[in-house]
């Protein structure tokens, strides 16, 4: 998809190279200076948007460790000096299910037009795999909330909740962060039952957690989905306005590394530990080859998030899926935005304090990701506010890779 967000299906060939200049080059566009305006200092209550998508089971907490999570946060009250209105306001939203979409769902003047899009075939599978952190929150919340009018067009969003998450889990056989484990092999089976069962015109399958499978992986899926019906498709977005996205969405899961550490490791050890994990994801060019390999160039679309029309994606998708214009509705909710440079920094002093305590990691997320982070995140901070500041260094090391991308395309 170019920078105007037109769809380039077959874009992706099997020898791990982009034939679309366009596409290429779009990676390295790499974001303004963000502003850097004075500190975070609100003493009034957080308070939720009023749209709540019904996300997956809501998890409860024990009361002796909801407990204990409470004393730990009372004995460090004046955290990093940040005034507390909004902890002693995020106390109250411990297992808050995960609301819909990313910030990045208001329309924007287009500034080309839009180019048309050919639909999957009748009887197709639309897998889209993400990555995270490429607009997929947006659409998922979309699709998930407007589901019966995909139906009457005879597309099947396939999934009981928001997204396929723990379906794809159970599949890659990863941790969920809420289980301590993989979930149960169930998830994906029931998941490939009502894909294989639908007898709608069209299936669409979505989850950026299907972006970590290895080949392998990737080929079982793809078989169990329907084989030669699957279709595959992934939303790109510029590597450099990933990271700082990527980093938060780490601490609200209870990381307690900085910022600048994070970088360190994924441009300094890339093939090793966290830098690894993130560029198994965030490669787009070999994601892409990857699974080129098993559908074949014909059936893989990619579709570049456009900064400058954010519902391009929604067009995009509603394309592929012969879906009529203006089906898929953004969501107005600000639960998946970026904290703020304090927000964050408060959260991460939180998981520090909560890990003094021994407050083992499936609790801390429920406590923290569905609980503090998201109940901050649903504020709407001040213009005021400073945001999370990547530095001049990383987004150079971004652009260089996107440059890399760009020296193995063909024109």
């Amino acid at each position: 998809r170019s920078r105007s967000g037109h769809v380039g299906k077959g874009a992706i060939d099997g020898s791990d190279h982009i034939r679309q200049a366009d596409v290429a080059r779009a990676f390295c566009q790499c974001p303004t200076a963000i502003d850097t305006a004075a500190g975070f200092d609100d003493s009034s209550p957080a308070k939720f948007g009023e749209h709540r998508p019904e996300v997956g089971d809501r998890d409860s907490l024990p009361r002796a460790e909801l407990a204990r999570g409470e004393r730990a946060l009372s004995r460090r009250s004046q955290l990093h000096g940040r005034p507390q209105g909004v902890v002693g306001a995020a106390r109250q939203a411990h297992g808050c299910s995960i609301l819909a979409c990313m910030n990045e769902t208001e329309s924007s003047q287009a500034t080309m037009p839009r180019l048309s899009v050919a639909p999957i075939p009748e009887g197709s599978v639309l897998l889209h795999i993400g990555p995270p952190k490429t607009g997929t929150s947006a659409l998922q919340g979309a699709c998930h909330s407007c589901r019966e009018a995909m139906l009457e067009q005879g597309v099947r969003y396939a999934g009981r909740t928001q997204q396929s998450g723990r379906a794809a889990y159970a599949v890659l056989g990863r941790t969920h962060p809420t289980l301590g484990g993989a979930p149960s092999i169930h998830h994906w089976r029931r998941l490939v039952a009502e894909v294989r069962n639908a007898r709608e015109a069209r299936v669409f399958v979505s989850s950026e957690f299907f972006a970590g499978a290895d080949d392998a992986q990737a080929a079982r899926i793809v078989d169990e989905l329907g084989g030669e019906r699957v279709h595959v498709a992934l939303t790109l977005r510029p590597v450099s306005r990933i990271l700082a996205s990527r980093w938060q969405q780490n601490v609200q899961e209870g990381a307690r590394y900085s910022y600048d550490q994070w970088l360190r490791w994924v441009f300094e050890q890339p093939d090793e530990g966290k830098g690894a994990t993130f560029w198994s994801r965030q490669r787009h060019d070999r994601l892409a080859a990857r699974w080129a390999r098993i559908v074949g160039a014909s059936r893989l679309s990619a579709v570049m998030v456009d900064e400058r029309d954010r519902s391009a994606i929604f067009h995009a998708f509603e394309g592929l899926l012969a879906l009529r214009s203006g089906t898929l509705v953004p969501q107005d909710d600000t639960a998946n935005r970026s904290m703020t440079a304090a927000e964050i920094e408060l959260v991460r002093a939180l998981n520090e304090a909560f890990a003094a305590e021994g407050i083992a990691r499936p609790l801390l997320y429920k406590m923290i990701t569905r609980g503090t982070a998201l109940y901050m995140k649903g504020r709407a901070p001040s213009r005021e506010e400073a945001r999370q500041e990547t530095p001049a260094w990383a987004i150079q090391r971004a652009d260089a890779i996107g440059r890399e991308k760009i020296g193995r395309a063909h024109v």
